[in-house]
């Protein structure tokens, strides 16, 4: 059983109609698991990131399409990636070599990387569990426990011990984190990520976030995967976690959009918005969020 997505949920899209949004945003998502796993790796030709920058997108995708189709081949390939991503090193899981090593394993602290692998590992062992044997899954959840969920969350605990700043970055490790837990059914560190996401939440003002537009997103993205987790592994009560924080983010998204237009002639159009930082003013809010907020 998983609980990032339900038997009942797959009944209801393929009970929906064959013209339905849902029928084909499930469609094109198809089409590009199709794409992104047509080589027997993670990178495929053509991508241009690192894999631990592309692996949570691309293990939820095809995670979730396994779980749909329970396709053979998918599910191989789900499998053979989760299996060489969890015999990686502590060292390949902190990211690349600009990030900070510590002089003992039980010390290192986990960064965006590290958080991105954790929830893609996740994914894959909750959604195509049956891919994987028994010994296998006792190894991805030592390995999530031991590589994701501790260094995740020391950086989280080491930033309100310090009283370092948080920002958005605290959101991306306490999701990893939490997560985690969650997946663990360990109910300690649940009460912990249920606490710091309040910590989280107080970022927020009352109609708006303290960094640019684009990282109230990334942010954002983050602390509502979080939550829907938390709520749909049945461990948290709906009223124990705060959604509103970012629901109220909505207007401020409205009032800063300016209009639509191509990055060059003849291109695709994007949305323009007033952002500031060293964020993009092209612009939208994560797909996930609006539909966490609108549900």
């Amino acid at each position: 059983m998983s609980f990032f997505v339900s038997e009942d949920e797959v009944q209801r899209l393929f009970q929906s109609d064959r013209d339905s949004l849902q029928w084909q945003c499930y469609q094109a998502l198809k089409h590009r698991v199709e794409k992104n796993t047509r080589e027997d790796t993670l990178i495929q030709p053509g991508d241009t990131q690192e894999w631990y920058h592309l692996c949570w997108e691309r293990f939820s995708d095809a995670a979730f399409v396994y779980f749909v189709d329970r396709d053979e081949r998918l599910g191989r390939w789900v499998h053979d990636r989760t299996m060489e991503i969890v015999e990686k090193s502590l060292d390949e899981w902190v990211g690349p070599w600009y990030r900070g090593r510590a002089a003992e394993p039980k010390e290192q602290e986990g960064y965006l990387e590290t958080a991105h692998i954790t929830l893609a590992i996740c994914e894959a062992v909750a959604n195509a569990s049956e891919v994987f044997s028994e010994l296998e899954m006792e190894r991805c959840r030592n390995v999530i426990r031991e590589k994701g969920m501790f260094p995740c969350m020391r950086f989280c605990s080491k930033v309100i011990e310090e009283k370092r700043q948080k920002n958005n970055w605290f959101m991306v490790m306490l999701n990893g984190f939490g997560t985690a837990a969650a997946l663990l059914n360990d109910m300690e560190y649940v009460k912990m990520a249920v606490e710091y996401s309040h910590i989280a939440a107080s970022l927020y003002n009352e109609d708006s976030y303290g960094e640019s537009i684009q990282y109230s997103n990334y942010a954002t993205l983050h602390l509502s995967h979080l939550n829907e987790i938390l709520l749909r592994s049945g461990l948290v009560k709906e009223e124990a976690l705060n959604f509103t924080c970012y629901a109220n983010l909505m207007v401020w998204y409205v009032a800063s959009f300016l209009y639509c237009k191509p990055l060059k002639k003849g291109g695709p159009v994007y949305p323009r918005t007033v952002n500031f930082g060293d964020s993009a003013s092209v612009y939208r809010t994560t797909g996930d969020v609006l539909v966490q907020v609108a549900s």
